[in-house]
């Protein structure tokens, strides 16, 4: 299927454009859909994520949602899924989260994201 919907394109910048605005043009995220043990396949997606690709031999980053300009990321665990970057994690009990807030603040405005531009993490 991949092969056939970007047919003609070479690896690289373009492809990769390509590949992130199919997804993003194809799936909504919608907060509260998600199960803790959905995977890629199960969607629509709750849980915000980016990609990375190899591209010219540097690892790109690409956020096919667009809802965080992708120069303004910061790491904060690497993994295949969900269940490899999970923040917490049980075994042979059960746990009740209650309550969970993450904050973030700039002082100056977050910075424009050109889709098309290259963008790697730090």
């Amino acid at each position: 299927m991949a092969r056939a919907e970007f047919a003609g394109l070479a690896a690289g910048p373009e492809l990769l454009a390509a590949v992130s605005s199919w997804v993003g043009t194809r799936l909504s995220y919608l907060p509260g859909s998600s199960r803790p043990t959905d995977g890629a396949v199960e969607t629509p997606i709750d849980f915000h994520a980016v990609a990375e690709a190899l591209v010219g031999g540097q690892w790109r980053v690409v956020d096919a949602t667009l809802l965080a300009p992708r120069a303004s990321l910061v790491r904060i665990a690497t993994g295949r899924d969900a269940a490899d970057t999970a923040f917490l994690s049980t075994y042979g009990g059960a746990v009740d989260l209650t309550e969970l807030e993450v904050t973030a603040v700039t002082q100056e405005r977050l910075p424009a994201d050109e889709v098309t531009e290259l963008v790697s993490l730090r």
